[in-house]
């Protein structure tokens, strides 16, 4: 369904921004709610990490989670999980003739059973690190560190994030540690807990973040040598609008898209002509004023959407119409109500309906990274063989897909 751009005060209201979390959100509008409604403000690579274990549990329940769902995850995966390793309390002193080097000496709970643990360092952090390795033999490493405070005054409270890696793993994990003194909080974060706790699954789902594409010397403005060239795709003007207060006018689209020419951008992701009026004029405008670059158009897999998207992208000197349909199993059953047949023959028909208005057509399988393989594989190979289909006055296209091309 397009999208409806609609003014508040139309509908006797103000604004109110509203972010909706499912199995398809990105990162960005979890890490949002949390600083927002919770004042955690999450490391980048926290928010990658938790973004899966929020992932996980819209696709366990098929609904969209509140904030408060949210925050409730994120206090069981962090704040109250307890991993072979828990801190309890900790002593420390610093020795006046011994420099910057730090004694400390920590409770602990080694599976469920109380010990101590001794060791020094050039502060807290790395005295707690040399004492978990001597006295449980385990080679831990702090990969990063952030920290910040809620609240503001004697009612402050400290909250540490803490990336470890421990033993042969990997690959690290988080943990968090909140308490109004800050020492306390970062070695809550540091006591393992962040270890085997999380399913492999949850640690490992992940979300495409990149396509890559061979580029059509026929038809881009700037001809360059597929072996030593990388492709730059910029999708700011399309995905990079999703994002909390990111939207913008037709004018500031076409700014962004003139200084993404400058920058040698080779391809632009215009925006969704299909999702109104607005979005189809920006595009149409930006396909009219670029010249350096190719001009791309994002379109469902449907008849309309792709002809809205051809007209949008029509004056441009070298253009790019992107089509797309889901192809994991629970986006075909719950979103598409479409069996695997019904989709893969709506996708063969999208790249013949874009054939029509480019030679330059990119696909795009979404959810793939949930896809099954097999499935994934049959799809992608049924769109390429259309793309590679003659038609009476046109040369073969090049269907793009994440990870596989054709020409």
């Amino acid at each position: 369904m397009p999208y409806l751009p609609v003014d508040p005060a139309d509908l006797g209201r103000t604004y109110d921004a509203v972010i909706r979390v499912n199995s398809q959100s990105g990162k960005g509008g979890v890490a949002y709610l949390m600083e927002r409604d919770y004042g955690f403000a999450l490391p980048r690579l926290l928010q990658i990490e938790f973004g899966r274990v929020i992932q996980a549990q819209a696709d366990a329940t098929g609904k969209e989670l509140s904030p408060v769902d949210i925050h409730a995850a994120f206090t069981r995966e962090y704040l109250d999980a307890r991993g072979p390793v828990a801190y309890v309390d900790h002593r420390a002193r610093h020795a006046a003739d011994s420099g910057r080097v730090e004694h400390l000496t920590a409770r602990l709970e080694v599976r469920g059973r109380a010990t101590e643990a001794t060791g020094q360092g050039n502060g807290p952090v790395d005295a707690y690190v040399h004492a978990l390795r001597e006295r449980l033999g385990v080679d831990v490493h702090v990969q990063n560190y952030h920290e910040h405070a809620i609240g503001a005054g004697e009612d402050a409270t400290a909250v540490a994030y803490v990336q470890l890696r421990a033993g042969r793993r990997t690959g690290a994990v988080y943990g968090v540690g909140k308490d109004p003194n800050i020492v306390t909080a970062t070695l809550q974060g540091g006591d393992e807990r962040g270890q085997p706790r999380r399913s492999p699954a949850a640690r490992s789902r992940s979300r495409p973040t990149a396509r890559r594409s061979t580029p059509d010397s026929s038809q881009r403005p700037r001809s360059t040598a597929m072996a030593d060239h990388l492709i730059i795709f910029d999708t700011t003007l399309r995905d990079g609008e999703q994002s909390p207060g990111a939207s913008m006018t037709r004018d500031e689209k076409l700014r962004i898209a003139k200084q993404l020419e400058r920058l040698r951008v080779d391809v632009i992701e215009a925006g969704f002509p299909a999702s109104s009026p607005g979005d189809w004029e920006a595009v149409h405008e930006i396909a009219k004023t670029v010249r350096g670059s190719i001009v791309c158009g994002l379109a469902r897999a449907n008849q309309k959407d792709v002809a809205r998207c051809g007209e949008a992208i029509a004056p441009a000197e070298g253009k790019r119409l992107h089509t797309f349909i889901a192809s994991s199993p629970i986006h075909m059953q719950m979103k598409l109500r479409m069996t695997p047949d019904e989709v893969l023959e709506q996708a063969v028909k999208s790249v013949g309906w874009a054939r029509g208005w480019t030679d330059d057509v990119e696909f795009s399988p979404e959810d793939a990274g949930r896809s099954e393989p097999d499935f994934l594989c049959r799809l992608l190979e049924a769109v390429i063989a259309r793309a590679r289909r003659r038609s009476t006055s046109r040369t073969p296209s090049a269907t793009r897909c994440p990870g596989s091309s054709a020409s």
